[in-house]
């Protein structure tokens, strides 16, 4: 779970950094109520909204080093 997690959250900075978020289609989109602003239906999405001073995109956060005893 940990290891999903962190590429998750890799991917959402990345998304971040680069400004694209791609569209993934599910079943889902069926009842989804923002399809005209959905790429993949054609629709246009607003503009990112703009950084600010002090927004961050990665964490400056350390992992905590694990002992060799710690469990899941």
């Amino acid at each position: 779970t940990e290891r999903k997690v962190r590429a998750l959250w890799t991917a959402i900075e990345r998304a971040m950094e680069t400004g694209e978020w791609p569209p993934r289609p599910s079943r889902l989109c069926d009842w989804c109520n923002y399809q005209e602003l959905c790429p993949q239906y054609g629709g246009t999405p607003p503009p990112l909204p703009e950084r600010q001073p002090g927004d961050t995109v990665r964490s400056t956060r350390r992992r905590p080093a694990r002992a060799a005893t710690d469990e899941l």
